[in-house]
């Protein structure tokens, strides 16, 4: 639990991803026959490919993400709770969507989060005794603290953006940064509240996805691999956004630009992917492809 710094092996990391598509490809119908496309389109996606082979832990994330959701649309929602408090593993990722899940309203979703996380943390207490939570807060501020300083080119959150623009010691970056972090968590917090009669959350993950990565005090590029699932998304809700998911795909790669141009490019695309996901589905899902996406939800 908390161990938001490890890292996995490439083919723990090629498992969780397989995963992955597995889970999506159960619930999107414009994959049902398409699963080896599926696969290769999250598994070569670049960020997801550089965790894969990078060792990082981001497939793990978008997997419980991925699992959390097919849960939550089948109505398994004490199941749903349990693969969220395991994504407490990123409690930057997993506290965040707990309270969004408060905001909904899926009480038994976060009784079930809150009670895997309580468990996780009663075992590692009898490892690292019951105050290793702040042992592990002091290394993860220090490892933030340090990324910023030497790796700020390949933050893609609000702060870590502005800083590797203005400076890490800028206080104009760090008032920017966290005035964007606040209205993006107000913004993401209201769309989740407003759901709270809504059976179907396809449209709130969506947007957590991307929102999520912005109010992150410390993330790398290799994490907008959760977008893809925004874009999976839009393109069962409206067939013709299906070239948006292509051009993300392929403009990732503008990503190994990042260190001569001492920011991440991914930025702009994460923002992007924000206001699509806006438009797509605030302004409503095309007849047709609302029903495929429906009729999709109920046989996982």
């Amino acid at each position: 639990m908390f161990a938001g710094n490890i890292s996995i092996p490439s083919s723990e990391s090629y498992l969780t991803t397989t995963v992955s598509a597995w889970s999506l490809y159960r619930k999107l119908p414009h994959f049902h026959d398409y699963y080896t496309l599926l696969l290769g389109i999250i598994l070569l996606y670049y960020p997801v490919l550089s965790s894969v082979l990078g060792g990082q832990n981001t497939t793990i994330t978008l997997l419980l993400f991925v699992v959390v959701w097919c849960f939550g649309q089948s109505g398994k929602e004490w199941l749903a709770g349990f693969f969220l408090g395991l994504m407490l593993f990123k409690p930057q990722f997993g506290i965040p969507l707990i309270c969004l899940h408060f905001l909904a309203g899926r009480w038994r979703t976060v009784l079930s989060s809150i009670a895997t996380g309580a468990i996780l943390y009663l075992v590692t207490a009898q490892f690292f005794g019951f105050f290793w939570i702040g042992n592990w807060l002091a290394y993860a501020s220090w490892v933030s603290t340090i990324a910023a300083a030497i790796d700020g080119a390949n933050s893609i959150c609000w702060l870590g953006f502005f800083q590797s623009i203005l400076g890490v010691q800028s206080k104009l970056a760090l008032g920017i940064g966290l005035f964007m972090t606040s209205a993006t968590i107000m913004g993401i917090a209201v769309v989740w509240f407003r759901a709270r009669h809504k059976s179907d959350l396809s449209a709130e993950f969506a947007l957590a996805s991307v929102g999520l990565i912005l109010i992150q005090p410390h993330a790398m590029y290799y994490d907008m691999g959760l977008v893809l699932f925004a874009y999976l998304m839009i393109s069962c809700y409206r067939r013709k956004n299906v070239k948006d998911l292509i051009l993300l795909w392929i403009l990732a790669i503008i990503q190994v630009s990042a260190r001569p141009l001492g920011f991440s490019p991914l930025f702009f695309l994460l923002l992007w992917s924000g206001f699509l996901g806006i438009r797509s589905f605030f302004n409503g899902p095309v007849e047709e492809d609302a029903q495929h996406t429906g009729d999709s939800v109920t046989d996982y």
